[in-house]
């Protein structure tokens, strides 16, 4: 996701977009570890793997009909 937000982000939000990024994946990422530590005290760990099997294959979905499109870039000064 980084080298696909990088290939399509202009270079004058680059930055913003990778702090947002950063900062959503750490939002969601905090609160579903304590989530899996919760299913696997309560349910043993085939139950977290399959949460976590289970939540890649819909953020797959979710990216799927995604197309990205690349931004020319200039080329560099000589």
């Amino acid at each position: 996701m980084q080298t696909a937000l990088a290939d399509v982000a202009d270079r004058t939000s680059m930055d913003m977009l990778f702090g947002l990024y950063f900062t959503l994946g750490s939002a969601i990422g905090a609160p579903w570890a304590l989530l899996l530590g919760m299913l696997v005290d309560s349910y043993g760990f085939p139950a977290a793997f399959a949460a976590m099997g289970g939540s890649q294959v819909l953020a797959g979905l979710v990216v799927l009909p995604v197309h990205l499109r690349r931004l020319p870039h200039p080329a560099p000064a000589r």
